[in-house]
């Protein structure tokens, strides 16, 4: 190709006789590097927030309003909304809220956090294991149960529905949601092919 560029130029009275001209340019120019620009981590907040609302749609009304809400409020009061603090997260949901919503809180957190990752907004879970590691108490006594009726009420109200000529049927089934303990909408959708 130079040499037919050559040609031309000597042929139209061109021809550059010091060669500049003719010379390869240098394909590959220095480039100054550029420093990256760095995106701001997004805080704890950011990402909570945009998950409750990718959440919303998915969950009931009363969820939202009575869980999430409530996880709102308690990740504001934490002391850092820095996903690097995720230890001093933990040890302040534990300090300030009861254990049992300490550990759905946490776990919360965990599911924030895996879904920022799938998102593209993270890259790593602090939170991850986290929920799995807080314990908590058993009851001491059985005191401590939900009973609200003693044994001495419980029996009353089974005799009265026995007694009573009206609801009498209905007595094999309180007996069983007080032996049970179960739900009256589990009961009542019961069948004989769920007895073993």
């Amino acid at each position: 190709m130079r040499a037919t560029e050559i040609e031309k130029d000597i042929l139209y009275e061109r021809f550059d006789p010091t060669l500049e001209k003719y010379k390869p340019q240098s394909a590959l120019s220095t480039v100054t590097p550029v420093t990256p620009i760095s995106t701001p981590k997004p805080t704890l907040t950011q990402l909570w927030e945009k998950f409750v609302e990718w959440k919303r749609p998915q969950c009931a009304p009363s969820t939202m309003k009575n869980q999430y809400r409530a996880f709102t409020s308690y990740l504001k009061r934490m002391p850092s909304q820095d996903l690097d603090n995720a230890i001093e997260i933990r040890d302040e949901a534990l300090q300030s809220i009861p254990i049992n919503s300490a550990k759905r809180f946490i776990t919360a957190l965990n599911a924030c956090c895996d879904w920022s990752i799938q998102s593209g907004l993270i890259t790593e879970n602090p939170f991850h294991g986290m929920a799995a590691q807080i314990k908590l108490p058993k009851a001491e006594k059985m005191e401590d149960d939900i009973n609200p009726f003693s044994a001495a009420e419980r029996d009353l109200i089974i005799e009265a529905f026995s007694k009573n000529r009206y609801y009498s049927y209905y007595t094999s089934l309180v007996e069983f949601l007080f032996a049970t303990g179960a739900r009256p909408s589990e009961v009542l959708a019961l069948q004989w092919k769920h007895i073993k």
